[in-house]
């Protein structure tokens, strides 16, 4: 990939975070699996068939740092994204979601807790 078609990715309208993340795992020879779910950080929508991959994680993840800010604007609701459905059974709820995000919280803490004493 030459500097010239990177720069011009980048001064494109239709740049966007996850293709510029997708082109630069490629370059860096990242597997197809990773560099993929990079492209398809974004696509709410998106819908890979019945197993749930990497871009699956990486948009509930991402959906579930949205929680309780504006970047939740737009963005369709649990059930209408397939990644959601995929993952943990499809028992994804925002109720079920915030639980999995306060114990992850707490074991963060006592992470922290163990490293400073």
């Amino acid at each position: 990939m030459s500097d010239q078609y990177f720069l011009s990715l980048l001064n494109s309208n239709l740049a966007r975070k996850a293709e510029i993340g997708a082109v630069l795992l490629q370059e860096w020879k990242f597997p197809q699996a990773i560099i993929e779910a990079a492209y398809g950080a974004e696509e709410w929508t998106r819908d890979s068939g019945e197993k749930p991959d990497y871009c699956d994680v990486v948009l509930t993840a991402q959906l579930h740092s949205f929680f309780g800010t504006p970047k939740m604007e737009g963005i369709p609701a649990l059930e209408n994204i397939p990644a959601c459905s995929k993952l943990a059974g499809g028992n994804l709820a925002p109720e079920i979601s915030m639980k999995i995000l306060g114990k992850a919280k707490e074991q963060i803490l006592g992470t922290k807790q163990l490293f400073l004493g």
